[in-house]
C-alpha cells in the first residue's frame, strides 16, 4: 500500500497538504510571520503520531 502526499506553497507562511485526496492547511501565528490561516506543523505532527498510537 502507498500513500501519495503533496505539499504546496500557497503564500507567505501558508502551506496545502493533500493527503489521499483529504486537503490540510498549515500557517504560522501572526506575531510568527503567518496569517493564522491553518495549524501549526507541529501540533498536526503531533496530532499525527496520536493518531496511529490509537489506530494501531
Amino acid at each position: 500500500m502507498s500513500t501519495k502526499v503533496n505539499v504546496n506553497w500557497v503564500k507567505d507562511m501558508l502551506f496545502d497538504a493533500e493527503v489521499s485526496g483529504h486537503h490540510v492547511k498549515m500557517d504560522l501565528d501572526v506575531q510568527f510571520g503567518g496569517n493564522d490561516e491553518g495549524a501549526r506543523p507541529k501540533p498536526l505532527l503531533l496530532a499525527a503520531l496520536s493518531g496511529c498510537s490509537g489506530m494501531d
